[in-house]
C-alpha cells in the first residue's frame, strides 16, 4: 500500500513521462511518414525462405572508427516445443496465433562492426526467438509501425520465448527484438515473487481492468528499462539520428499508447460508479 507522498511521486512520473510521450510522437505527418519508411526499410534483398541465413550490411554511423559493419541471421522453420507450448497458452487466453508458414525461428543473429560484436546467444543462450513476418511486406511503413509488435513468454519448463511481429532484417525489427530481449535481462535477474506480481499487473492490464498509481509506474518503468537496453545495445551499431528515430517511433510511441490505456481503463471506471 502507498503512502500519500509515494502516491503524488507515482503520479508526478506517470505525467512526467506521458507528456513527454506525447510531445515526441507529436511529429508533423510528413516526418512521421519518413522516419517510418527509413526504419521499416529492409536492409537487404534477399528474401526470407523456409530456412537458411540471410547478411546484411547495417547502415552507417557516427560513430568514429566505426564505419563498415554487418548483421548476420541464421533461421529455419522448426515449430519447437517451446513455441507449441506458448501457442496453446494464447490460444487458451484467446489470442490470435500466427500462422506456421509466417514463422522463423531464429537460431542465430551476429552484428559487429570493428571490434564491437553482439551475439545473440551471449544475451539468451535459453531463449527461444521466433520472427513473425504475417504480411508485412505489402504494409505501407505507417502500418508497419502500428502493426509490429514483441511478445515475451515462459514456457511450462521454465525456458523464455521471444516472438517477434517485424521483419528482423530492419531497424524496427531489430529494435523491437532487442526491446524484448530488455525484458528478458530484467525477468532472469527478478525475484519469482517480484515476477509474479508483475505479470499479475499486466494481465490486469490486458483485462482493463482498474490499476493503482504504483502498479502503473511499474509498467511504465519496465517498457522505459526495457527500451534503455535496446538502445544500449544498438547504439554501438546504429547512428544517433537512426535511434532517435526508433525512439520517436518505437520507444515513445510504445509508451504513450500504455497511457492511453490507462485513460481508457479510468474512463471505463468512473463510467461504472455513475450507473
Amino acid at each position: 500500500m502507498q503512502s500519500p507522498e509515494q502516491r503524488q511521486q507515482s503520479e508526478e512520473y506517470l505525467e512526467r513521462t506521458r507528456t513527454e510521450a506525447e510531445k515526441e510522437t507529436g511529429m508533423p505527418w510528413e516526418e512521421f511518414n519518413l522516419a517510418a519508411a527509413e526504419a521499416t526499410d529492409r536492409l537487404t534483398e534477399t528474401p526470407w525462405e523456409e530456412e537458411g541465413s540471410i547478411s546484411f550490411a547495417l547502415p552507417a554511423t557516427d560513430i568514429e572508427g566505426k564505419a563498415g559493419g554487418i548483421c548476420c541471421i541464421e533461421y529455419d522453420s522448426l515449430i519447437d516445443d517451446e513455441f507449441r507450448e506458448y501457442s496453446e497458452e494464447m490460444a487458451k487466453e484467446g489470442k490470435q496465433i500466427p500462422p506456421k508458414e509466417n514463422l522463423r525461428r531464429i537460431k542465430g543473429l551476429v552484428m559487429q562492426r570493428g571490434q564491437e560484436k553482439l551475439d545473440l546467444k551471449d544475451m539468451c543462450e535459453r531463449c527461444s526467438v521466433y520472427m513473425h513476418l504475417a504480411d508485412t511486406q505489402a504494409m505501407t511503413p505507417e502500418e508497419k509501425v502500428q502493426n509490429f509488435y514483441g511478445r515475451i513468454g515462459d514456457t511450462n519448463d521454465g525456458r523464455p520465448l521471444v516472438l517477434v511481429k517485424a521483419d528482423l532484417a530492419s531497424t524496427l525489427g531489430l529494435s523491437v527484438l532487442f526491446h524484448e530481449l530488455g525484458h528478458f535481462v530484467k525477468n532472469s535477474s527478478m525475484h519469482p515473487i517480484n515476477k509474479s506480481y508483475e505479470n499479475i499487473i499486466r494481465q490486469k492490464l490486458e483485462e482493463l481492468k482498474e490499476l493503482s498509481a504504483d502498479q502503473k509506474e511499474e509498467i511504465i518503468r519496465a517498457e522505459r528499462g526495457a527500451s534503455a537496453f535496446a538502445v544500449k545495445n544498438m547504439r554501438r551499431f546504429f547512428d544517433g539520428a537512426t535511434l532517435d528515430k526508433i525512439n520517436k517511433l518505437v520507444v515513445q510511441r510504445g509508451i504513450k499508447s500504455y497511457h492511453d490505456k490507462f485513460e481508457l481503463i479510468d474512463k471505463v471506471k468512473e463510467e461504472k460508479e455513475k450507473i
